[in-house]
Order: C-alpha cells, then structure tokens, then sequence
C-alpha cells in the first residue's frame, strides 16, 4: 500500500476542473472572436450602404425616414464593425454576432436615455 499524494485528493481534482472550465471558456471566447473578424468583412464586401440603408427603409414603410435612420444607426452600433451596411434580411444573433448580453445593455442605455428619471 502506498502513502497518498496530493495527486489522491478530492481538491487536485475540483481546482483542475475548474481550471479546465476557465480555460475552455477562454479559448471560445477568442475563436469567437476570431471567426467574427474574419466573417463580417466578407459578409459586408459587396455590399453599398445606401442599398442597404434602402433595404431597411422598405421594410419598414409605415416609418418616417428619420425614425428609420436612428433605428439603423442603432443596430449598426452593435455590431463589432465599423459603419457595417446592414441590410433588412441580417439577422441580429446569426448573421451580425451581436451577442444577448450586448443587445439588452445597449437597450437599457436606450432607455435610460428616453427616460432619465428612473
């Protein structure tokens, strides 16, 4: 029989988990990351801003242009990309990568805006 090591406890095992956690979380994050910095310029490449611009306008035709705009300026901010030409079809969450945690910050900043008593 031989004497237990630290290698034996509970402890080694449960900080090793954790470890291994942390780091697979890590390591997504920058893949993530990575796979978005490469996406969006080819998604973006061929694309005109004021087509794009255009598209969103069709879509909501029951919109005046400036409330339109600043609904366009608003989505484009939350994007990880500079002045992106997004058009009506793109899709927030698959398409753009614009992650859950970000759209409800950047609504709450919105609203705090709208409405600074509260």
């Amino acid at each position: 029989m031989t004497d237990p090591t630290w290698t034996d406890s509970p402890w080694f095992f449960a900080v090793g988990g954790i470890a291994m956690v942390i780091g697979i979380a890590v390591i997504y994050s920058k893949v993530m990351t990575a796979l978005t910095k490469a996406f969006l310029p080819r998604l973006f490449a061929g694309r005109s801003p004021k087509a794009a611009f255009d598209t969103c306008r069709a879509a909501l035709p029951g919109y005046d242009l400036a409330r339109v705009r600043k609904a366009y300026r608003w989505v484009q901010q939350l994007v990880e990309y500079p002045e992106p030409p997004i058009v009506a079809s793109d899709r927030l969450g698959f398409d753009l990568f614009v992650g859950r945690r970000r759209m409800v910050s950047r609504m709450t900043e919105c609203a705090m805006r709208l409405n600074p008593d509260q």
